[in-house]
């Protein structure tokens, strides 16, 4: 790629043959000679650099480089070959495979670096001869821009709420671990996106531990879920995309068919006429609008007293007793039932609601994470339950 002005190339068969370049020059130069008179004197290189992308890009991926060279005429040629290659970074972001690109080994900075460099290079111009001038063989080196690689965050998986109580029991993934693919001493985490949504752990860590905490779990409204989002700063370099997940909560119940009417055993083993048995079936509903996964911790909260509807005399009813249940999917049936003649007035028995006089209603909430009969867990549902003499429904 060395060009030599014609009037300095020695004459075949002359008496002084010239000075071959090869002896010196880079490989591929045999052949051409040059006048002993002006051996330093032709178009030689006045610049080079080094052409890569400089990213950002995710650890793992890998771009090509080039070294440039151009020479007094503008022409520009590839000298990548000429250099000894290597990545320039305090945390090891950058490797050269020496195949024409580099890899992005972990997150930081760095530069490739060309060295060696070793050409003819043109050191002045020659104003009666221009663009030629003086040549003078040296090596140099050449640096890249630099170079940004960027930390991958992997472990954004699903988080679920229960009030404080632990379902991971059922299979729920109750806390998530945020991990990169960085090493280094420099890292640095931050949740961008609904961070009232969970309780962050050390935000300084190779690794983040994330557990719900119950704020903002609704956040979007409608069944969008608690979408949260986290980065990563390692080594000085933000991670481009961020690790997005869900922290998901039982949100309502949703009705799971009609009414039943089982006014018989396959209601409950002691049941016997006169009397009634509804069978009121439920699913339990995430944040998102889908059925809960897997089977959870249940009970029925009764906030207040009963209030008695009926009139007459004599009346003894009263509200049945508050329980609690481990489910093994997410559905459950709430039943509604009166039987035996210990009750005053006598429970009837209707195939439709409402059937009879009112008797008495009260409160009800559904709690989700927790078979104590307290007021904790998830709140999923406020309702009343009222009872005729031949039926019962809850009002919601």
């Amino acid at each position: 790629s060395l060009v030599i002005n014609d009037d300095f190339i020695a004459a075949p068969g002359a008496a002084n043959p010239g000075v071959d370049l090869a002896p010196v020059g880079p490989a591929g130069r045999a052949g051409l000679r040059l006048h002993p008179d002006y051996e330093d004197y032709g178009c030689g290189y006045v610049d080079a650099w080094v052409d890569s992308d400089t990213g950002p890009l995710a650890v793992g991926n890998a771009l090509s480089y080039t070294l440039f060279a151009q020479d007094c005429d503008y022409v520009n040629s590839n000298i990548s070959p000429d250099a000894t290659w290597q990545g320039d970074s305090t945390y090891g972001s950058i490797n050269t495979n020496g195949s024409g690109s580099y890899y992005a080994a972990n997150a930081g900075t760095g530069t490739l670096d060309a060295n060696d460099v070793c050409e003819w290079w043109q050191v002045d111009e020659d104003p009666d001869d221009p663009p030629f001038g003086d040549l003078e063989f040296y090596c140099d080196g050449f640096s890249s821009r630099t170079i940004y690689v960027y930390p991958t965050i992997s472990g954004n998986d699903d988080i679920w709420w229960f009030g404080g109580y632990d379902q991971s029991g059922y299979g729920y993934n109750m806390e998530d671990d945020l991990y990169t693919d960085s090493y280094g001493d420099n890292f640095y985490w931050q949740i961008d996106v609904n961070p009232a949504a969970i309780s962050e752990g050390n935000d300084s860590a190779s690794d983040f531990d994330i557990v719900p905490n119950g704020e903002d779990a609704d956040a979007g409204g409608g069944f969008s879920g608690a979408v949260t989002c986290a980065t990563a700063t390692v080594n000085g370099v933000n991670s481009q995309v961020d690790a997005c997940f869900n922290v998901l909560e039982p949100r309502f119940l949703q009705s799971n068919g009609l009414e039943l009417f089982k006014n018989d055993k396959s209601c409950y083993p002691t049941f016997a006429l006169p009397g009634f048995c509804d069978w009121w079936p439920w699913q339990i509903i995430d944040n998102t609008g889908n059925a809960l996964p897997f089977g959870v911790d249940l009970h029925e909260v009764f906030p207040g007293s009963a209030v008695t509807d009926y009139t007459g005399s004599p009346f003894n009813w009263a509200p049945a007793a508050q329980g609690g249940i481990s489910l093994q999917t997410s559905s459950f049936v709430d039943v509604l039932a009166r039987w035996s003649n210990v009750w005053n007035p006598v429970p009837t028995t209707g195939n439709t609601c409402p059937s009879g006089p009112a008797m008495l209603h009260w409160e009800q909430e559904w709690w989700v994470g927790t078979t104590a009969i307290v007021s904790g867990g998830v709140l999923v549902m406020t309702d009343s339950l009222q009872f005729y003499q031949g039926c019962g429904f809850p009002i919601y």
